[in-house]
């Protein structure tokens, strides 16, 4: 009987996990902290989390802020550069020079690396994510890279989402 209702219980949690939205059955330690964190549970849980996980707090916390604008792929995006298709940069670069055109009044010169495309002297960069979607983040005063919006699939919309958020250098 006991043993009955403990492996009924282990089913429903495993059940209510897998219809989450972002299933915690193939987070690795280290994403779920983030994923937790994120979640908001408070200043004690974000201070505990970063010493179980051993992170530094500024980068947990730019993890923590992708997990909220993208979930898993989110955070995949702000630790994984990758090498994406040639032609869908190609195809966002030109889309991107043309809305640049249009929004600045000098040229605004644009960066290409693996799947970034960074305007340095906007201090806005777009991450393009394996869901083919566009993250957008802003350099802050210290250099670093965060994120700054949900991401969309149309790199001009992610552009656009940042560019009055933006201190140009």
């Amino acid at each position: 009987m006991i043993r009955n209702t403990a492996v009924r219980e282990v089913r429903q949690a495993r059940r209510a996990c897998i219809v989450q939205t972002e299933t915690c059955l193939h987070l690795t330690q280290h994403q779920d902290a983030v994923r937790i964190a994120a979640s908001s549970p408070g200043p004690e849980w974000f201070h505990n989390l970063i010493q179980n996980t051993g992170a530094k707090p500024t980068a947990f916390a730019r993890l923590v802020r992708a997990w909220r604008h993208g979930g898993p792929t989110g955070l995949t995006v702000a630790e994984q550069p990758r090498t994406p298709d040639p032609a869908v940069m190609a195809a966002a670069r030109t889309a991107l020079a043309m809305t640049l055109a249009e929004m600045a009044a000098d040229p605004v010169p644009l960066r290409a690396w693996r799947n970034r495309l960074t305007l340095p002297g906007q201090g806005i960069q777009l991450r393009l994510g394996p869901d083919a979607r566009w993250y957008p983040y802003l350099r802050d005063d210290d250099g670093e890279w965060w994120p700054a919006a949900p991401a969309d699939t149309d790199p001009v919309a992610a552009l656009t989402s940042v560019w009055q958020q933006r201190s140009p250098t």
